[in-house]
């Protein structure tokens, strides 16, 4: 069972074509932001101020559509130094939450690990 916290329920100052998520656990960092942009058909998960994972681990970030798997979005996301990760998404038509998880070195066929970065998508 995947286990993905609730979305934050706090109120963030953002542009109304974003929509905003938590940081929790290892990813945690001050300052620390889970951010869908969304420009007409495109999308890009934006995730600021974001610790680096586990030794040993990588962040890999998948879309939610129950009852269908997790699907990755693609590459493993490598956090540089200011923090800042932006990863491309596909369509989210029937996407009910992105979420980022900590995984093995060289990614995972599925999650493996507690969700550290979760945005919930309107349906």
């Amino acid at each position: 069972m995947l286990d993905v916290p609730s979305p934050c329920s706090t109120t963030t100052s953002i542009a109304a074509d974003a929509l905003a998520g938590s940081v929790t656990g290892a990813a945690e960092a001050p300052g620390a932001r889970a951010i869908i942009a969304l420009r007409g058909s495109s999308a890009q998960l934006v995730l600021t101020s974001l610790a680096g994972p586990p030794d040993g681990q990588v962040y890999q970030a998948w879309l939610l559509s129950p009852p269908r798997n997790p699907v990755p979005t693609g590459g493993l996301l490598a956090v540089p130094r200011a923090g800042e990760v932006r990863v491309d998404l596909p369509r989210l038509t029937g996407v009910q939450r992105v979420i980022v998880t900590a995984e093995p070195e060289g990614g995972s066929l599925k999650p493996t690990l507690p969700a550290v970065a979760v945005v919930s998508v309107p349906g």
